[in-house]
């Protein structure tokens, strides 16, 4: 296992944020971060899209943010994998 050290050499403290996909943090961090929540703006939170080609990863991480999704089917996951699950 490898620590997180600080500018100061010495170990932190803190948990360390899982941001990689399909952790919705990200998806979270830009809603905040430009004031985007459900009627803000006029532009609602079910009015994102997260588009990918991998089911286990992009289309996970828009389910797990609550958002609609779009699986393109010509990159990772074919669209047999698609109908099996």
């Amino acid at each position: 296992m490898t620590s997180l050290n600080n500018e100061e050499g010495s170990a932190r403290t803190e948990m360390p944020v899982i941001c990689g996909k399909p952790n919705p943090y990200v998806i979270n961090l830009i809603c905040k971060e430009n004031g985007i929540k459900q009627d803000s703006h006029g532009v609602p939170l079910e009015k994102m899209v997260m588009i990918g080609d991998n089911l286990h990863t992009d289309i996970r991480l828009g389910a797990n943010a609550s958002i609609d999704t779009c699986l393109v089917l010509t990159g990772v996951s074919p669209s047999a994998e698609y109908v099996q699950e």
